[in-house]
């Protein structure tokens, strides 16, 4: 079996960017997710990808449906920023309805991608707070911290979860 080359690969993004900055492709959620990963020439096309992912966005999908998506356009750097803003801010609209370990998922990608910290710190409360899993909740306070250490919603999200009922009172004082 053949590896594509990156001359290769740098080539199919240059196309692929060009037929998008032409704005008259139609792209599926998962084709969408793949090309987010390719070395596009974003600046040509980042107007277009955000026109065809707006009504993606605005489907009866459920939180998390868009979390491959959105870890992509973090990985794709500031270039992409306009796209992860998009998905971000829809997986943050409907993050109280997220189950399992999905909502820990999205705040995590957000975080680590640098995308909507404040928004990503105002979600860190009830229900969702409460639905995180304690461990990654603190990587994901220690992510936000870095990137935000003056954040005064920081240390109640994480002593919210830490202090039990009873002692809570007690400890507040």
């Amino acid at each position: 079996r053949k590896s594509v080359s990156f001359s290769s690969v740098r080539a199919l993004g240059a196309l692929i960017s060009e037929r998008l900055s032409k704005g008259s492709e139609k792209i599926d959620l998962e084709t969408l997710e793949q090309v987010v990963q390719l070395p596009l020439a974003w600046k040509q096309c980042i107007d277009n990808l955000c026109d065809i992912v707006k009504p993606m966005l605005e489907e009866p999908k459920p939180p998390g449906a868009f979390l491959e998506l959105l870890e992509n356009a973090c990985r794709a750097g500031s270039v992409a920023l306009p796209l992860a803003e998009a998905v971000g801010g829809r997986e943050l609209r409907y993050l109280m309805l997220a189950q399992g370990d999905i909502g820990v998922k999205i705040l995590l990608a957000l975080a680590k991608g640098r995308v909507l910290l404040k928004e990503t710190v105002a979600a860190l409360k009830a229900p969702v707070l409460d639905r995180l899993p304690l461990a990654e909740l603190v990587e994901l306070v220690g992510v936000l911290a870095m990137e935000r250490p003056d954040d005064p919603n920081l240390q109640p999200a994480l002593e919210t979860r830490i202090k039990s009922p009873v002692a809570a009172p007690l400890l507040s004082k």
